[in-house]
């Protein structure tokens, strides 16, 4: 249930962790972006995050493109975007779109 946004979270945590998919200007801008409001970023988006996944994320490093393109995942990314991280790049996290 809700994959989707698992997998959104999954990589958006990945990305600030990793400073990946314009996380590295996020930090710039900001003087301390806490674990508390990164997690609390996410849920006012509608996706659910925890301490705990950010403390995961450590494990892994980000990988481009590997979030389900739902419009459900759109709309919270889009979101995250445009009330929190303006510099965030998220076409890096959808597949591109094929050309056939």
């Amino acid at each position: 249930k809700n994959g989707d946004l698992k997998r959104l979270k999954r990589d958006l945590c990945r990305a600030m962790k990793g400073r990946h998919a314009g996380f590295d200007k996020v930090f710039s801008r900001c003087e301390r972006l806490t674990h508390e409001m990164f997690c609390d970023a996410l849920h006012q988006c509608g996706i659910p995050c925890s301490i705990n996944d950010l403390d995961y994320a450590n494990r892994c490093v980000f990988t481009p493109r590997q979030c389900v393109n739902t419009a459900t995942a759109r709309q919270a990314i889009e979101k995250l975007r445009s009330t929190f991280f303006p510099e965030l790049e998220i076409d890096l996290f959808f597949p591109e779109p094929s050309t056939a």
